[in-house]
């Protein structure tokens, strides 16, 4: 069984109420599972958490109860869960979900947006592009969250939220573990040009525009999470050739 390394955590203090204390814990973990901080497969406690977060365990079973039912975690036993995998087949189950979501998020985001909100899309634009220029994933990982709070802040729409926000959570994780500049640097560049349109197209209120845009994104990550699916398939196969070819060189008795 392999325990997730420890991640970077700053401290955090309970002179919060108990609802913002336990939101904040979830935020941190939601970090620590996108970021790939919790290894695929890895058992995960409270106190391991609390230690880490440092926070209680009150706000940490809080949030890892939310985890548990949005899917991002499985029980393993009374004292532990198991971080949830990053499978290809399984992303691309959650990506036939959540086409038409994105599609009603940016519609709704571009007719309901406020002035101010879409002044925070523009940003979100010039972020993506900053992350071209500099390839940076971890410009890339920033406006990204930033990107979808606002996005889903400005349908207003909380169930629409409680839906399709832990499909983003998966889909953050997938996508920073098996994407960086150093070896997919076209398709890090293409997929920060969409969110770029994206982002533009809801700012200016063009609905058609955001919905061509999303349609478009979602239909890259379909051929990119297939090739991720392709290549693991490859890869077994050559780790299994090797070990049939270790087999016969293996001396005998």
């Amino acid at each position: 069984m392999t325990r997730s390394r420890k991640p970077k955590a700053g401290p955090a203090t309970e002179s919060h109420n108990g609802d913002r204390i336990a939101d904040l814990a979830y935020r941190r973990m939601e970090t620590m599972f996108v970021t790939g901080e919790f290894v695929p497969g890895s058992m995960i406690t409270e106190g391991y958490i609390g230690e880490v977060l440092k926070l209680g365990r009150a706000p940490v079973r809080d949030a890892i109860k939310r985890f548990e039912a949005a899917g991002l975690l499985g029980p393993l036993h009374p004292t532990g869960t198991r971080g949830a995998g990053r499978d290809a087949w399984g992303h691309l189950h959650r990506l036939g979900a959540r086409e038409p979501l994105e599609v009603v998020v940016v519609t709704t985001a571009a007719l309901r947006a406020t002035d101010e909100e879409r002044q925070v899309f523009l940003r979100c634009a010039g972020m993506f592009n900053e992350a071209i220029v500099e390839r940076s994933r971890e410009k890339v990982i920033a406006a990204d969250f930033q990107y979808k709070t606002a996005m889903l802040a400005a349908t207003r729409n909380q169930y629409l939220r409680n839906i399709i926000g832990p499909i983003h959570i998966l889909s953050r994780r997938f996508w920073n573990m098996n994407a960086n500049y150093e070896n997919n640097p076209d398709a890090m560049t293409t997929v920060c040009e969409l969110h770029i349109r994206i982002n533009t197209a809801v700012a200016s209120g063009d609905t058609e525009a955001a919905q061509h845009a999303v349609r478009e994104f979602i239909a890259f990550l379909r051929t990119y999470v297939r090739g991720v699916w392709e290549r693991g398939f490859i890869e077994a196969g050559q780790i299994s050739a090797a070990g049939r070819k270790e087999r016969r060189k293996a001396p005998t008795d």
